[in-house]
Order: C-alpha cells, then structure tokens, then sequence
C-alpha cells in the first residue's frame, strides 16, 4: 500500500513539473525528497485507508515510525528536523494532502474531516479541503 501511495505522489510531482528523488539507502526517515523549483522538501508519504470510529467523514493517519524488530519495537514521533511534511494519499477518493509541520509536530496521530462536523463544532477539528495537493 505504501508504494501504491508512493507512485501516487510522484504522479502528482510529474504534473506539477517538479522533480523527485528518493533516498539511495534504507532506514532514512523521509521517502522522498520533492523539488518545487524553490525548495526542496523532504517528505514523508502515508497511505490511508482508516476510517475515524466517530465519524465516516473523517480519516486517520498514524504519524508514528516504528524502530527496531520483534516484539519489543518502539515507536517514536517524527521530528521537524526529519522531514518537513507529510503527503497522505486517501484511496477512497483518489486524493493526495499535503500536510505541513505545523499540523502533525508533537503529534503521534492526525485526524482530517473530508466535510465539517454536523454538530458545527469547530474546536480541535482539521479539515482536509484546505491541504490537498
């Protein structure tokens, strides 16, 4: 699934007109490395297929790497000196999100609602329509 998310987001680069590159070596906390013709952007690339248990309008994206093998992995967050955003690709709708640090930084999980809450609540409510890429 991960490289389905993968050939997705270097799609959406060709598109764009931008170049990507990828790591040569394994264990880098980025998957790619995205050209913009400004700057140059290390991301790392989520697919997301989990629905939210509260709501079917909304998905989830865990945010956290897994280090180490066996039963005794641990998982820690993400740092801003790692990457510098994360790209979801959401398979239900074909789209991509380009989410920046201030979003995901500090945080193991980010919750993304595709339409607003019916209750109207706004308070600790992300909307996915402004990060798609």
């Amino acid at each position: 699934m991960g490289e389905i998310a993968q050939l997705e987001v270097q799609k959406r680069v060709a598109e764009k007109g931008w170049f990507c590159s990828k790591p040569s070596m394994d264990g880098c906390r980025y998957d790619l490395v995205i050209d913009d013709g400004k700057k140059l952007h290390r991301v790392q690339i989520k697919y997301s297929d989990s629905v939210h248990a509260e709501s079917c309008n909304s998905f989830r994206i865990g945010l956290r790497k897994r280090n180490g093998g066996g039963n005794g992995q641990s998982q820690r967050l993400y740092l801003e000196s790692e990457i510098d955003a994360f790209i979801v690709y959401l398979p239900r709708s074909g789209k991509l999100y380009w989410l920046p640090q201030d979003v995901w930084l500090g945080k193991g999980e980010v919750c993304l609602r595709i339409l607003p809450s019916e209750n109207k609540q706004i308070k600790n409510v992300t909307l996915a329509q402004p990060y798609e890429w």
